[in-house]
């Protein structure tokens, strides 16, 4: 399996609580590739390294079956619109690195989370919610499949 990292400002710390806190990419072959540096989104696919060409930000990322999209500072209603796109697929993954927003727009991403059936891994990393937070996401995460999984932690 590669991890292919596309426009990443600073790899300190995120690679590595990524591959810690996502079994699925554990021992995963590493490949860099600063040249997309508008795009600040990380790719992870589970059986090979692919482009998808054409990335504006994450307004036209596909997210594809059999993959792990990692998401790294991106607002989150965008994120909320790529997960639209993608009802229907079979099974993919998300792991979202530094999300920001404002609480309302986590608001209605966790809704599409939460109907989101094809859904198989979303982890939430470092998500800057505001500090009025914890109880909103206490709330989600109970009511969260269990393979939905949220990380509370902040800078």
């Amino acid at each position: 399996m590669n991890l292919w990292l596309r426009g990443v400002r600073d790899l300190s710390g995120v690679l590595e609580g990524v591959i810690q806190s996502n079994r699925i990419i554990d021992n995963a072959e590493v490949s860099v590739d600063d040249s997309f540096s508008d795009a600040d989104t990380l790719e992870v696919s589970l059986r090979f390294v692919e482009r998808l060409g054409g990335l504006n930000g994450l307004k036209s990322l596909r997210l594809l079956p059999d993959k792990v999209h990692i998401i790294y500072e991106v607002p989150v209603r965008l994120l909320t619109i790529a997960l639209q796109w993608a009802r229907g697929l079979q099974m993919f993954s998300i792991c979202a690195v530094d999300l920001v927003g404002n609480q309302d727009e986590f608001v209605e991403f966790m809704e599409s989370l939460r109907n989101h059936a094809s859904l198989h891994l979303v982890r939430l990393i470092r998500c800057g919610l505001p500090d009025t937070s914890p109880p909103m996401l206490a709330d989600f995460v109970a009511h969260m499949k269990p393979e939905l999984l949220v990380d509370q932690t902040k800078r």
